[in-house]
């Protein structure tokens, strides 16, 4: 999942850690304009973008996908209603759920490669969001 410290309330916390002792396997990337990443959640990977995120996309958003059976894509921002897709379309499914893992992989990578990439990308690693440039 992918999901911002706003939309994160107790609630949906207590359904994540449930979910997590019932499969561990788990994978959430969170967002948290803050940078303070306070959660009860144990395992995340922080995503550390969030105001070039929100310029881009204009606004925040959760991405779930459950069991590899469906999935749910939301909007929020502050001046306009909240949109949603949900599908239990398998093409649909693998798309969202590869969109959050995506972000895994990268964020993955650069946390066991900072050095390696402020050096390559800058400091903020501003070069990795110029993906038109080879």
């Amino acid at each position: 999942m992918q999901i911002w410290a706003n939309e994160l309330d107790e609630e949906f916390e207590a359904c994540i850690r449930e979910k997590e002792n019932t499969l561990d396997r788990v994978a959430m990337v969170f967002y948290d304009e803050a940078e303070s990443y306070e959660t009860t959640i144990p395992k995340f990977y922080k995503h550390g973008f969030e105001q070039d995120k929100l310029k881009e996309m204009g606004g925040r958003w959760l991405t779930v996908s459950v069991d590899n059976e469906e999935m749910i894509y939301i909007t929020f921002n502050d001046t306009e209603m909240v949109q949603a897709i949900y599908s239990k379309n398998a093409d649909i499914v693998v798309f969202a759920r590869e969109y959050v893992y995506h972000d895994a992989y990268c964020l993955r990578l650069i946390d066991h490669l900072r050095e390696q990439a402020a050096s390559e990308f800058g400091f903020n690693l501003e070069g990795v969001r110029d993906v038109f440039s080879f």
